[in-house]
C-alpha cells in the first residue's frame, strides 16, 4: 500500500508540475 501511494503521489506531483 505504501508503494502504491508513493507512485500515485509522484504522478500527482508530475501533473502539478505540468500545471505550473
Amino acid at each position: 500500500a505504501s508503494r502504491l501511494r508513493s507512485a500515485e503521489g509522484v504522478r500527482v506531483v508530475e501533473k502539478n508540475l505540468e500545471f505550473i
